[in-house]
C-alpha cells in the first residue's frame, strides 16, 4: 500500500493489526494491562516477529521494505521496533513525536533548512511533530521507537 503524503502508519487505516500479547511477546496477562502493569519483551524475540508496514509514497530513492512489530500502543503512544532497506523519500510534516534508538544501520535525516543529521547503531535521537525533510536510510536499519502524538 502507497501512502501519500508520508504519514506515520500507525495512524492509516489499512495497517496490519499486530497484538504483541495474543503473539506471546509480553508478560501482560490480558489486553488492558497496558495502561496499569508493566510490559515486556525481548528485542530478539520482537525483529523476528516483524510484519510488513506501509510505504510512502513520496519515496524517489530505492525501493525501500518496511515492517514492524509493536509493543504497545494505548492512548496514542506506541513502542516497538521498525525496520527499513535502503531507500529515501521526503517527508512534508511529521505526524508525531518519535524518540528513537537506533539497533542497526545508518540513517541521514537532512531537514528542511538543510541541517544533515547522521544515525548509526546506538544513538539515540528523536524527531519532532512537524519536522519536514528527507529520510535517507543508507544502510538497511532497525530500531525501537517510542511515539507520542
Amino acid at each position: 500500500m502507497v501512502v501519500d503524503p508520508f504519514i506515520r502508519s500507525f495512524k492509516l487505516a489499512g495497517r496490519p493489526s499486530h497484538d504483541p500479547i495474543a503473539s506471546g511477546l509480553t508478560n501482560c496477562p490480558g489486553k488492558d494491562c497496558a495502561m496499569s502493569q508493566a510490559v515486556k519483551a525481548n528485542m530478539q524475540d520482537m525483529l523476528t516477529r516483524m510484519e510488513p508496514d506501509l510505504v510512502p509514497a513520496t519515496v524517489d530513492v530505492g525501493n525501500p521494505v518496511m515492517a514492524f512489530c509493536e509493543l504497545v500502543s494505548t492512548g496514542g503512544i506506541e513502542t516497538g521496533v521498525w525496520s527499513c532497506t535502503a531507500g529515501g523519500w521526503t517527508i512534508a510534516s511529521y505526524d508525531v513525536n518519535e524518540a528513537m534508538v537506533m539497533l542497526a544501520g545508518r540513517l541521514r535525516l537532512t531537514a528542511s533548512d538543510g541541517t544533515v543529521t547522521e544515525v548509526t547503531e546506538g544513538d539515540l535521537f528523536f524527531i519532532p511533530k512537524g519536522w519536514s525533510g528527507r529520510w535517507d536510510t543508507l544502510e538497511d536499519m532497525q530500531k525501537a521507537y517510542v511515539i507520542v502524538p
